[in-house]
C-alpha cells in the first residue's frame, strides 16, 4: 500500500508539472504576440485521508494566473495602430458577432472601410462598428479613443473641418483573471463584471509587445523538465520495488 501511495503522489506532482510545461511553451510561442500576456499556473497541496496509511499530499493544479503588468510599447506611425496604457481592453467582433476582448491594438480598415483587428474582427465602438471614408486624411485617435478624420477639399487643400466617426469602446472587469484564453491576445469572459474602463488612455501609433521575458521562460521549462525527470526517476524507482515484492511472493507461493 505504501508503494502504491508513492506512485500516485508522484504521478499528481508529474501531471501538474506537465500542466506548467504547457503554460511556459505557450507563453514562449506568443513572446512576439501583439498585447499577450505571460500565464503562470497556480498549484495547492491537497491532502487525502488514507486510512491506516496517514494524510497523503497531493499536487493540485489550482488555477491559471494572467500577469497583467504592461509590455513594452513600441512606435509603429501607423494612425490605426494603438496602445492601451492602464487597465483596459479594445472589443472586437467576429463574422458570428461573437465578442472578444485585446489589448492588441494594431488595427487596419477592411474593404467595407471598417476598423478591424490582426483578425479581421470589426473593432467596436461605443455606438457599434467604426467605418472610416475611403477619402479620409490625417486620421486621428485621441486619448480617450475618439477616432476622426479630415478630408481634402475639389482643389486638393486640406479642409480643416474634423469629422468624428467613433470612440473606441474600452472596457475593463472586475475580475480580470475570470478572463478566458481565446487564442493569441483575445480573451472571451464569463456573464457578468464587464465595466468601462475608467483609466485607460490610448497612445495612437505605438503598440503594446507582449509582456513574456523569454529568457526567463526558458529558465522555468528547464527547471520544470528538470523536476519531471526527477519524479520519473522516483516513478521508475517505485515500479522496480513493485517488482522486485512481486517476484519475492511468486517464489514463496
Amino acid at each position: 500500500m505504501a508503494l502504491e501511495n508513492a506512485g500516485s503522489i508522484a504521478l499528481s506532482r508529474q501531471t501538474a508539472l506537465r500542466q506548467q510545461m504547457d503554460t511556459i511553451a505557450n507563453n514562449i510561442a506568443n513572446a512576439n504576440t501583439t498585447g499577450y500576456k505571460a500565464e503562470n499556473m497556480v498549484f495547492a497541496e491537497y491532502v487525502a485521508n488514507a486510512g491506516r496509511s496517514g494524510d497523503l499530499s497531493y499536487v493540485q493544479d489550482l488555477a491559471e494566473y494572467r500577469d497583467m503588468t504592461e509590455g513594452a510599447f513600441t512606435a509603429t506611425d501607423g494612425p490605426l495602430d494603438v496602445a492601451i496604457r492602464g487597465q483596459g481592453f479594445l472589443v472586437v467582433e467576429d463574422v458570428d458577432e461573437n465578442r472578444f476582448y485585446t489589448r492588441n491594438g494594431r488595427m487596419a480598415l477592411n474593404d467595407q472601410g471598417q476598423l478591424v483587428n490582426t483578425d479581421g474582427h470589426r473593432v467596436m465602438g461605443d455606438r457599434g462598428k467604426i467605418t472610416i471614408p475611403e477619402d479620409a486624411q490625417e486620421i486621428q485617435i485621441t486619448p480617450d479613443g475618439t477616432v476622426s478624420y479630415t478630408r481634402t477639399g475639389p482643389d486638393g487643400a486640406p479642409l480643416n473641418q474634423e469629422n468624428v466617426v467613433g470612440r473606441l469602446q474600452l472596457v475593463d472587469f472586475d475580475d480580470v483573471q475570470s478572463l478566458m484564453r481565446a487564442g493569441g491576445s483575445l480573451y472571451t469572459a464569463p456573464a457578468g463584471g464587464l465595466k468601462v474602463a475608467t483609466d485607460a488612455v490610448i497612445a495612437q501609433g505605438m503598440i503594446e509587445q507582449s509582456n513574456v521575458t523569454p529568457v526567463l521562460e526558458m529558465s522555468k521549462m528547464i527547471a520544470t523538465h528538470q523536476a519531471y525527470r526527477g519524479t520519473q526517476k522516483a516513478l521508475d524507482i517505485d515500479h522496480q520495488l513493485q517488482m522486485n515484492a512481486i517476484d519475492k511472493l511468486a517464489r514463496v507461493a
